[in-house]
């Protein structure tokens, strides 16, 4: 369908959901966590002001606000971040003071950003990925709004990594196209932006985003991998397919 695959050393999510590392981990595509894996809240150019400043004022102890608490799927009282906007919500043990449990979320935190850059540092060539909120759907007439974002946001991490040849893959859900329509829009040789209907409601009427059809999106690229990563990312793959769940490491 797409030709083919564009190969990269390295391919990380920085959000906006949860729903972008799953569909990197269940293609193939991501071994291990990063810091924007598992993280609500902020937008694009938000999460790459966050990247490109070094994570800076990420998970400070005084910047995080109680906002509620969860209890299905996973217990969890969830913190808002309100410096960056960024909302952790499955880290914090639920009914656990924050003073108890931040040292160890940092921690973890911290163990995600070296990771990040450790990575980034010994590769060459990257793909960011992005996928929205199917509920912050981008209006078609906006879409020079988005493109110029897209080409300011992509400067800033070309400036950051100077030395990497990086890619960049935004996909945006729009409603009023079918479902596998899908249109890829070339912004420039580094950036390309897809959109598609991704939204899917669940029969309790949940919002959830539709694994299959985007799955089809980054089947297009591969990872170079490791002998202990391809080991680790065909465990991976098959707890996903089953139980459904996600790898927190």
């Amino acid at each position: 369908m797409f030709g083919n695959k564009k190969t990269y050393d390295f391919i990380f999510s920085i959000g906006g959901t949860c729903s972008c590392s799953r569909v990197l981990r269940r293609t193939g595509l991501q071994v291990f966590s990063y810091p924007f894996d598992w993280l609500y809240g902020s937008d694009f150019v938000g999460r790459v002001d966050i990247l490109t400043s070094g994570f800076e004022n990420f998970i400070n102890l005084e910047d995080l606000g109680y906002a509620r608490k969860r209890i299905h799927p996973g217990p969890a009282d969830i913190y808002h971040n309100k410096i960056n906007n960024i909302t952790f919500n499955h880290d914090f043990p639920l009914d656990i003071p924050i003073e108890k449990s931040y040292p160890e979320v940092k921690a973890k935190y911290d163990k995600r950003i070296n990771r990040l850059f450790e990575q980034i540092k010994k590769s060459e060539k990257i793909l960011i990925a992005y996928i929205e909120p199917p509920r912050s759907q981008n209006k078609l007439q906006d879409n020079n709004m988005l493109n110029n974002m897209l080409i300011e946001s992509y400067k800033k991490l070309s400036e950051r990594f100077p030395d990497k040849q990086i890619d960049l893959i935004y996909t945006t859900n729009c409603e009023e196209k079918k479902i596998n329509d899908i249109c890829t829009e070339n912004i420039s040789n580094n950036i390309t932006k897809i959109i598609l209907n991704y939204k899917k409601l669940k029969k309790n009427k949940k919002l959830r985003t539709n694994w299959k059809i985007l799955s089809k999106i980054f089947r297009r690229y591969k990872l170079k991998l490791t002998t202990k990563q391809k080991l680790l990312n065909i465990i991976q793959v098959k707890i996903l397919r089953r139980y459904r769940g996600d790898s927190r490491r």
